[in-house]
């Protein structure tokens, strides 16, 4: 993290600086995590999603399987327990000084497969692995 001191008198015209500025570095703010990898029935699963700004609050809307959660830290983890297609839109709010700035979102799909299934062809994520995105 960087300061910036201008030698202003006026603290709110440099807190607005450092606003504007703080803001345009992020902007546009974008989610970075292109899919959501598939999982499997009974086997733990772990996706941290990314983005190109610092510390937003996430936020989810849809339903997860049941054993799943999501979290404000952009965290998606659990075990689920049913197979299904389930999709969810997932994103993110970026504060300054306790404002929103901007809020993104994405819609994403989430596969969880039985036990006994492969993965779909292309992820070769081994059973039971944590799967870690990054851009």
């Amino acid at each position: 993290m960087w300061v910036l001191s201008l030698g202003s008198r006026r603290p709110q015209a440099v807190g607005l600086l450092a606003a504007i500025l703080l803001f345009s570095a992020c902007c546009p703010p974008v989610i970075l995590t292109e899919q959501l990898p598939p999982g499997r029935v009974g086997d733990p699963y772990l996706v941290t999603l990314d983005t190109d700004c610092w510390d937003p609050f996430w936020w989810m809307t849809g339903e997860l399987p049941v054993g799943m959660s999501f979290d404000s830290e952009g965290v998606l983890r659990g075990t689920p327990r049913y197979a299904g297609l389930y999709f969810v839109t997932i994103g993110f709010d970026d504060y300054v000084d306790g404002e929103i700035l901007t809020s993104v979102s994405k819609s994403f799909d989430l596969l969880i497969v039985e036990a006994d299934e492969p993965l779909p062809e292309g992820w070769d994520q081994p059973v039971g692995a944590f799967v870690e995105l990054a851009p």
